[in-house]
């Protein structure tokens, strides 16, 4: 383990690292910039020729909510990718020895009324497959689908402890529906003796939600796969 790990890994050392890196005339300066430019291409060089280790696929850009840190409401065109094309990437995965992919971007995979058999295909060529989702759409009915369609892991941004933190950060979606659906899928998956998919929970710390971080992670830590705060 390096040195710099271990200083990262130390929570005193997270903060000293966050508000160096916070600092623009330290990131806009020269030297930082040469040494930012080399660890990239260091990174580019020892990656050259080879495939990527997770491929992300985005087979809709439509979203159900409008998320106060999210630049979602600039997008131009919204769509949906047809079978065709995402039998052909995957395919191409398959090809080029790729073996994970993760099936959204910049969008609500639920919302793709075709994401079940996209899954199935992706899970028929050996792909380890996963999508990240705000859960609002994840009923009954669409647990257990996605339970049968063999997906790996899904990440659910839930954002916040408490009702009101949550429907202030994410506009037009319910907080008591979205965590009815998580303890729901949880339930799921004992009734149906099945491991996956693995359940993971994310919390985007802003100023909105940062008082609530224990709570949140005392709260879900028994329930869900794992918690994840992210700076």
């Amino acid at each position: 383990m390096s040195i710099l790990h271990k200083i990262r890994s130390n929570n005193l050392g997270f903060s000293i690292g966050r508000a160096v890196l916070s600092n623009n005339l330290i990131v806009g300066s020269k030297p930082y910039q040469k040494a930012y430019e080399k660890k990239i291409n260091k990174v580019i060089k020892n990656w050259e020729g080879k495939p990527p280790l997770i491929l992300d696929i985005g087979t809709t850009n439509a979203c159900n909510s409008n998320c106060i840190m999210c630049p979602h409401h600039l997008l131009k065109n919204i769509g949906y990718m047809n079978m065709d094309l995402f039998r052909k990437i995957i395919d191409n995965c398959e090809s080029f020895g790729i073996k994970n992919v993760v099936l959204s971007f910049f969008g609500e995979p639920l919302l793709d009324q075709s994401i079940m058999d996209k899954i199935k295909y992706a899970k028929s060529k050996n792909l380890n497959v996963s999508f990240f989702s705000n859960a609002s759409l994840l009923n009954q009915e669409a647990g257990k689908k996605l339970i049968e369609s063999g997906l790996d892991s899904m990440t659910i941004s839930l954002d916040a402890y408490s009702k009101e933190t949550y429907e202030k950060i994410r506009l037009g979606l319910n907080f008591d529906t979205t965590c009815n659906n998580i303890m729901n899928l949880v339930s799921l998956r004992k009734e149906m003796n099945s491991a996956k998919p693995r359940v993971s929970l994310v919390l985007v710390e802003m100023e909105e939600n940062k008082k609530e971080i224990k709570k949140f992670y005392a709260r879900w830590k028994k329930i869900v796969d794992s918690v994840n705060i992210i700076n």
